[in-house]
């Protein structure tokens, strides 16, 4: 089955694509990296910058739009929320998870 490249690994689920240049391996460890400043998303998988998007940008926009996400009133602005871990029903494990909360 080919998924859509916003619904695969690194990408805002439904809503922004990654950038990688391929399918990312199972059955290894990767380490990834999420920076949020303010409405700015950056976000690295081992080492390689893969989403910098705004949530104000027409990217972020029109992604929600065009998502499932669309049927929330005010998604794509919402300040705060939960972090979601997820998998799709497959054997999926997490380790070292840290947040930090930034100046």
């Amino acid at each position: 089955m080919h998924l859509p490249a916003r619904l695969k690994t690194a990408s805002i689920y439904d809503v922004v694509p990654a950038n990688l240049k391929a399918d990312t391996q199972m059955d290894v460890w990767h380490r990834s990296r999420i920076l949020v400043r303010g409405d700015h998303i950056q976000h690295w998988l081992d080492g390689v910058e893969v989403l910098n998007v705004d949530r104000k940008s027409d990217l972020f926009l029109k992604g929600v739009a065009d998502g499932k996400f669309s049927k929330y009133p005010g998604f794509a602005s919402i300040p705060s929320g939960y972090i979601l871990l997820q998998d799709h029903g497959h054997n999926v494990a997490f380790r070292n998870i840290k947040i930090k909360q930034l100046p």
